[in-house]
């Protein structure tokens, strides 16, 4: 293989089955049995971990009906669909059952369909095709040689009624003090939660970027690190202006994108954990999630009542992409 070639390579990590997809610069690491999770993005040859780990719960075999926040929250990069947070059920076809925090897919094993090195490029294609739910998801991965990775999804009715969701991308990354946020100019947001923020509740603008902390210190979002720690805040955008979102590292070194088609992705919601909130009743955690999704809102019951929650009709299929680089300081 030419060192300009991306490689495929299967192995064990923690007991598990993880394909790395490997070029001259990135390295993915993803494993199916854990809800399709991406548990590594590295970026070469500076070895950056972009993605967070909790660092006090192990990767298990996880399962519907368990707790995401409390044993389960492991990091990396999950996908969540038919809801963000736990959610009642819409009329149609989830009627009757409370639907899971972070969503019925994060719990289930994915399967893979295809796994090979094509093209000059690693792809993985993996599916989850559960009785439970009523439809199919698959998500194929590649990595070009140039360090570029691409995420295909294609979301398949393939029951008798119409399936309302919300979907959202879930990457949740390190943080550390002179990381910086960029987002499209005129963004606008909203709050869905927060802690430790002053006059931030629920339903409010946010007044982007500074804020106060509950004893009156400024925060600033877009360098969320750098100020006073101890509060936490899940946002949502309006309807993006154009579809990108940067995480930069410190003092200009290089920084995470990720683009898509506003059309397909309108919102992004912003998870922002400055040691504010842990879901486990112990020491608050720091990571930061940017997640580009259907819907501004974290229940799919509110989203449908909004009419923000997509539709996808009997035997209907939706596709869509998101891609990913880590580009050199500018």
């Amino acid at each position: 293989a030419s060192p300009m070639t991306a490689r495929l390579e299967p192995g064990t990590r923690d007991g598990w089955t993880v394909y790395a997809l490997e070029s001259a610069r990135l390295r993915l690491e993803l494993a199916p049995e854990l809800g399709g999770k991406l548990v590594s993005l590295r970026s070469a040859p500076d070895g950056r971990e972009w993605l967070w780990r909790n660092p006090r719960v192990a990767q298990r075999r996880p399962h519907p009906g368990g707790s995401y926040v409390r044993d389960f929250d492991t990091g990396g990069w999950d996908e969540l669909f038919p809801t963000i947070g736990r959610s009642e059920a819409p009329p149609g076809v989830w009627a009757g059952r409370e639907l899971t925090d972070h969503g019925e897919l994060w719990c289930r094993p994915w399967q893979v369909a295809r796994a090979e090195e094509a093209g000059g490029e690693a792809i993985v294609a993996l599916h989850l095709d559960d009785p439970e739910l009523p439809a199919r998801v698959e998500r194929e991965l590649r990595l070009a040689e140039d360090g570029g990775f691409t995420l295909r999804y294609r979301l398949q009715n393939r029951c008798e009624e119409a399936v309302p969701y919300v979907w959202c991308s879930h990457p949740l990354l390190r943080v550390e003090r002179g990381m910086r946020l960029r987002l499209p100019e005129g963004t606008r947001w909203r709050c869905e939660a927060s802690k430790g923020l002053r006059e931030l509740p629920p339903g409010a603008a946010v007044p982007w970027p500074r804020l106060q902390t509950a004893d009156g210190a400024e925060v600033d979002l877009r360098a969320p690190a750098d100020g006073p720690l101890g509060w936490a805040a899940k946002l949502f955008t309006e309807a993006l202006p154009a579809g990108w979102v940067e995480w930069c590292a410190p003092a200009g070194a290089a920084r995470l994108r990720l683009e898509f088609d506003p059309a397909a992705l309108p919102h992004l919601g912003l998870w922002l954990n400055l040691r504010g909130w842990s879901g486990d009743d112990r020491e608050p955690l720091l990571n930061v999630g940017v997640e580009p999704g259907t819907s501004p809102f974290d229940s799919l019951y509110t989203a449908h009542a909004s009419g923000t929650a997509r539709v996808l009709e009997p035997g209907a299929e939706v596709r869509w992409e998101l891609r990913g680089e880590v580009r050199a300081p500018d």
